[in-house]
């Protein structure tokens, strides 16, 4: 049997307008204006092709019946949701059954024997239906309660620090959520951030930061940075405010490809990243107005707080390489070696992650690892139509003071020496 991947589709099933079929997916960047789909991994723009066994609608049927999707649409048609859904299958079978199983997305030989021997019935641990029984159901409420808890405590305007009151001043807010409009209903999936040592020098604080995916009643851990890089002789290095933020997943490209590395992967580098999901993708920021590299209260001003509108404060992957600068301009960027799954395991991804941008273009055998699960968990289990998501950032001594309450004063420490994260 010919292997399934990104592209194929079923007899007749391709659609005859694909402007219309790709307007839900490519709306930023060169994508906008493309007929073809984007491998996020390899850069390159994936053909259509015919499956040669009609067997897509086949397999999709099984993602969903088996719980790796929530939403059936395109069918007959191997697109984005697909691939993820298949990920999610593979890692599944890897990580929670212990089977040998190839993550690419692809479905094989292999990986269509353990689609036949999937038990007839069976709903897969991380479907929402199966959410009581996860071994993480029970940090996830108290997440949610925590997360219902701070929205309460900071609709007190004297519970708001200068930050805060500011956001909550403001006129303009971009995608950056004012406090007595922050979400956190069960039904909606949401990432947070977990601040830390924000005060300190840049090489203790990088890459130092957790992040919380409470999805489909679910608690998974990722770890990485929530703080700009630091721009020689500049002021301007901006800080995403903490707090609620609306997201979507868009595609941003990075820049150009330099002549000499220009081939079939394109003329640009092109991610696939959460992006603010308002319509000049727009976040509130404090800019480092002192020029000391860290965020301090110096940055605030002595007439009160100075924020400003940035735009392109995504969320992304960023490499496994320490020898390089692996932050973003003022993004949020998640590292690819590891996760904490639903199970509290610590998955070891650094044997497949890519160092740089250059080896996972380069590399077929290489991914961006626990950013690319996060990204297809997010794809697969969003509510039909929405592409949207809830970012709260908060601080590990201040916003989310009560933390170590609620889960005990190691609770982040231990997550981030168990994904051996850096400074950890």
């Amino acid at each position: 049997m010919s292997a399934l991947k990104l592209g194929n589709y079923d007899a007749g099933k391709k659609p005859s307008d694909l402007q219309t079929f790709f307007k839900p997916y490519h709306k930023d960047g060169i994508l906008a204006a493309t007929n073809k789909f984007r491998s996020d991994d390899n850069n390159i723009f994936v053909e259509w092709k015919p499956a040669t066994e009609n067997k897509v609608k086949e397999l999709q049927e099984f993602l969903f019946e088996a719980g790796f999707m929530t939403k059936k649409y395109n069918d007959g048609v191997y697109d984005y949701v697909t691939e993820a859904a298949v990920r999610l299958f593979q890692e599944y079978l890897e990580t929670i059954e212990g089977k040998l199983c190839s993550r690419d997305g692809i479905v094989g030989s292999n990986t269509w024997k353990f689609i036949k021997e999937w038990p007839k019935g069976k709903k897969c641990g991380w479907h929402s239906s199966m959410s009581a029984e996860n071994p993480s159901h029970e940090e996830y409420n108290d997440w949610m309660s925590l997360l219902n808890e701070a929205k309460a405590f900071y609709a007190d305007p004297k519970n708001q620090g200068p930050i805060m009151r500011a956001v909550n001043q403001a006129t303009a807010t971009g995608s950056t959520i004012k406090t007595t409009d922050w979400n956190f209903e069960n039904n909606k999936i949401h990432l947070i951030g977990i601040r830390r040592n924000e005060t300190k020098k840049t090489i203790v604080r990088k890459n130092d930061d957790l992040f919380i995916l409470l999805i489909n009643g679910m608690v998974f851990k990722f770890w990485g940075s929530t703080d700009p890089a630091v721009k020689t002789n500049s002021n301007e290095e901006p800080f995403l405010v903490e707090g609620q933020h609306l997201y979507r997943f868009g595609w941003h490209n990075l820049g150009e490809v330099k002549a000499e590395k220009k081939n079939k992967r394109g003329d640009y580098v092109t991610y696939r990243a959460l992006r603010p999901a308002n319509a000049n993708q727009s976040v509130l920021v404090v800019r480092d107005r002192d020029n000391d590299n860290v965020l301090s209260k110096e940055d605030l001003g002595a007439a009160g707080l100075d924020l400003s509108l940035a735009k392109y404060i995504n969320v992304h992957w960023t490499g496994t390489s320490r020898s390089q600068t692996t932050w973003s301009a003022g993004c949020q960027v998640i590292k690819g070696q590891g996760y904490i799954n639903d199970h509290g395991q610590a998955i070891d991804c650094s044997e497949f992650t890519a160092a740089t941008y250059e080896e996972l273009f380069n590399d077929k055998k290489k991914h961006k690892g626990a950013y690319r699960f996060l990204t297809d968990l997010v794809v697969c289990y969003s509510e039909k139509g929405v592409n949207t998501m809830y970012y709260t950032l908060g601080n590990e001594k201040e916003e989310l003071a009560k933390l170590g309450n609620v889960f005990g004063e190691k609770y982040v420490s231990d997550a981030l020496k168990a994904m051996k994260a850096d400074n950890s």
